[in-house]
């Protein structure tokens, strides 16, 4: 064997080596999703301070930090932990209003405080207080401690959403699934992946209707939507 016979061996062997290669007609691209109800034990309130005053900043900012001293104590007397409060700086600034077709300035602050509490039966009371204290600009969402703990169960129901989503399309073309080529990760700029961690409540459409400040959701609905590219045989 000559030399130049050689280099076109050396060169075909890496393809020979590694196996077949997955074209487009040999592959199939599934979407699989799941979900799990976890059941809801934690409760969040978002409470909005914020002032406004047409003539001066100072003034709108000596509201805000009476309401600010407000709210802390009523925390304090309703036994929340500091741990359990979060609250954002407090934003200044001025902007321009119009009020019966005539153009004014006005001055505002505005501060957001999130308090969380670690018992969603206490929810209605808290709100109750929390309005005749004067804040009023409250939203409420519903939380689980245990969200993280079902991550692994989410992402094998999804591959196994997909699988058998695949093994049905592949059937219906007079083909086979032979494995598994990749799945999408968190970690990939992947258009078709999609991870929702929404608090989507059971029978969220009959609490709307009823606007009933006591019911409580009893879970929150986790999603998992994820890729799976299969080879067929």
């Amino acid at each position: 064997m000559n030399v130049t016979k050689k280099v076109i061996l050396l060169l075909l062997l890496p393809f020979w080596t590694f196996g077949q290669s997955y074209y487009p007609d040999n592959r199939i691209i599934v979407v699989g999703e799941a979900s799990i109800d976890i059941p809801a034990d934690n409760v969040v309130f978002n409470i909005q301070l914020k002032f406004t005053d047409s003539t001066d900043i100072k003034v709108a900012y000596s509201k805000h930090k009476n309401a600010e001293n407000l709210l802390v104590n009523f925390l304090k007397e309703n036994g929340v932990p500091n741990k359990n409060i979060t609250y954002t700086p407090i934003s200044v600034g001025k902007a321009m209003v119009y009020n019966t077709g005539k153009r004014d300035i006005e001055f505002g602050t505005l501060q957001s405080v999130s308090v969380r509490l670690e018992d969603v039966k206490k929810y209605a009371e808290f709100m109750m207080k929390l309005i005749s204290a004067g804040f009023t600009d409250v939203n409420v969402s519903f939380t689980s401690s245990k969200e993280n703990d079902f991550q692994d169960v989410l992402i094998q129901k999804a591959i196994e959403v997909a699988g058998k989503k695949a093994e049905a399309m592949a059937k219906a073309s007079k083909r086979a699934i032979k494995k598994i080529l990749k799945v999408s990760d968190t970690g990939e700029t992947d258009s078709t992946f999609i991870y929702r961690d929404a608090n989507n409540f059971n029978d969220m459409s009959d609490m709307a209707s009823e606007n009933n400040i006591t019911e409580i959701p009893r879970t929150i609905n986790k999603r998992y939507r994820v890729k799976v590219v299969f080879a067929l045989k």
